[in-house]
């Protein structure tokens, strides 16, 4: 006996092979699941044939529509296992089609599809997408366009989550020639017009709009007012789920769109009334509950919360109450949504107020934040010191400890900028780490952050580093060393200086390095207080070359300018 088939809409001609459009299922809830798998195949192949504006398109997507309506009305949620030739649901094979130009369970599985889950709430519109998808895969094969995981993932499906791996696309399943076909395949949306008639006719009375009202009704219109109203129209919207006049998958659209549009509009105060008014509404089911949930957890997810932070005003210093009163209330991992944020947003007025917004967690996430410090990556370390070294100097004195001996420049300047914020003075290891930078934009900011606070502790080690470098600093290097050495010590200093500027023999047989010193010094020397230091100066200009003459009078100017005698 041939196998039981099911006829096409309006007696069109069969789009599919006997085994692939076989009625199967052993239960009712299985035999739903065959008839939806059986329209959706149907209607996609069906564009290989007609236009999009054909009445058989229209005839197949009604199909469609029928066949997901019923299956959402009685059972809910679908799941759809993909097996090379088969379609699995329930445990049940509710497609089969053995033909690999037919099969869209063959063409799902080669491109790495593995399962398919539909929400009860999943609306017309992504269904629509669904078949779009569907239909590209099944006109042809072409390399240099996105296989279906791509185009699945592209399509931002909210109600429609889909479980893949890499695809198999090998000489065993399909030529790999590049096919030429149509790029672009679109479901007319008028196909379930025309409308119904509605029944009987009524006389409609029309009434003048008295002066008053009309104000009313164009103030309404504007602008300032919508953030307002389409409040007002989320508490109505609520008001009637929790009546039960309408389901939740019936208002999540519209919530949806209006939670854009309060995030595109900056309006965080009306966005957190929605959100509250959406905590606060009593849903019918545990399942409605959950999703609730989920829906409001996008009010403060990365993309929500990287808006509000392009849209701050370039003067703002922290992070508005009603932004951290929105974090409170909704869920999410809100500390990993801010790492992330305070790494990708371009604009520095928004990761600075992501960084106020991340010291609120130090307190009670310091371990982990610094464990994300130093082994993330460069960007984040950079920020993270600086939110360590408002939110916590302790901990950002630790970080800084531990990021010195990282390689990347701006990750050893960052550590420099945040030991110039703090109280405490680091080890003498932090400094020596950042001394052995290979980048001198590192050392001589590490130098002068030496200078800067009169460090004392790290003069064996700045007086080792330049007396045994010789020619290979450069000469603004060791003029930096011999400022530190001057900040931090200056008696000690002097004798140094001293004896770099009276080396062995005459100044007229200087060797370079003995040159490279005696610069230093003089620059070192504008720093030390007393009279002996100047009357060191005075020496090299009185006895120097031209050039150790011109570095003298320089020295001499800026102990004039810094009040030195």
């Amino acid at each position: 006996m041939e196998p039981e088939t099911l006829a096409a809409p309006d007696g069109l001609p069969e789009l599919l092979s006997a085994e692939g459009a076989q009625a199967r299922g052993s239960t009712a809830r299985t035999r739903a699941a065959n008839a939806l798998v059986v329209a959706l195949t149907r209607a996609a192949r069906s564009f290989l044939l007609y236009d999009s504006g054909n009445e058989a398109i229209h005839s197949f997507l009604a199909a469609l529509n029928t066949a997901t309506e019923a299956y959402r009305a009685l059972y809910g949620a679908l799941t759809l296992e993909v097996r090379p030739f088969e379609i699995v649901s329930g445990g049940e094979v509710v497609y089969l089609d053995r033909d690999r130009e037919r099969s869209i369970a063959f063409r799902l599985y080669r491109d790495g599809v593995r399962r398919l889950d539909i929400s009860a709430e999943v609306p017309w519109h992504e269904i629509l997408k669904l078949l779009e998808i569907l239909s590209i895969r099944y006109t042809g094969v072409r390399q240099a366009e996105d296989d279906m995981v791509v185009l699945l993932w592209k399509a931002g499906f909210s109600e429609i989550q889909v479980e893949a791996v890499e695809g198999v696309i090998n000489e065993e399943f399909e030529d790999t020639r590049i096919w030429r076909s149509a790029a672009h395949v679109e479901a007319p949306l008028d196909f379930d017009l025309p409308p119904p008639a509605l029944p009987g006719e009524r006389n409609i009375q029309y009434a003048a709009v008295l002066p008053g009202a009309r104000e009313q009704l164009l103030e309404e219109d504007e602008s300032p007012a919508l953030p307002h109203l389409c409040v007002r129209l989320g508490f109505e919207l609520l008001a009637a789920c929790a009546r039960g006049e309408l389901g939740w998958y019936e208002i999540v659209h519209q919530l949806g769109e209006m939670r854009d549009f309060l995030l595109a509009e900056g309006v965080l105060l009306h966005l957190l009334e929605l959100a509250h008014a959406l905590i606060h509404t009593p849903l019918r089911t545990p399942h409605d509950n959950l999703r609730r949930a989920q829906f409001l957890a996008t009010f403060a997810d990365e993309a929500a919360i990287g808006r509000v932070l392009r849209g701050m005003r370039p003067d703002a210093l922290d992070a508005p109450p009603e932004l951290i009163r929105l974090l409170e209330l909704c869920p999410g991992d809100h500390l990993h949504t801010l790492l992330s944020l305070v790494v990708t947003e371009r604009s520095e007025v928004g990761r600075r107020v992501a960084r106020t917004l991340l010291e609120r967690w130090v307190p009670a996430h310091g371990p982990a934040l610094l464990a994300q410090a130093t082994s993330g990556g460069r960007d984040l370390a950079c920020e993270l010191l600086r939110v360590f070294r408002y939110a916590d100097p302790a901990l950002c004195l630790e970080a800084a400890a531990v990021l010195a001996d990282r390689p990347e420049v701006d990750v050893q300047l960052a550590v420099v900028h945040a030991l110039d914020a703090l109280a405490a003075q680091p080890p003498p290891r932090v400094i020596q780490s950042l001394l052995g930078s290979p980048s001198i934009e590192v050392r001589l900011a590490a130098l002068d952050h030496v200078a800067r606070r009169g460090i004392r502790s790290v003069f064996p080690a700045l007086l080792a580093k330049i007396t045994r470098a010789g020619q290979a600093m450069e000469q603004r290097e060791a003029d930096a060393y011999a400022i530190a050495l001057a900040e931090g010590d200056g008696s000690h200093a002097l004798e140094t200086f001293r004896d770099w500027i009276r080396p062995r023999g005459l100044f007229a047989v200087l060797t370079p390095v003995q040159a490279q010193l005696m610069h230093a010094a003089l620059a070192g020397l504008a720093r030390v207080p007393g009279e002996d230091a100047e009357a060191l100066i005075k020496q090299v200009a009185e006895r120097g070359g031209g050039g150790m003459q011109a570095a003298a009078l320089m020295a001499m100017r800026e102990r004039r300018r810094a009040g030195l005698r």
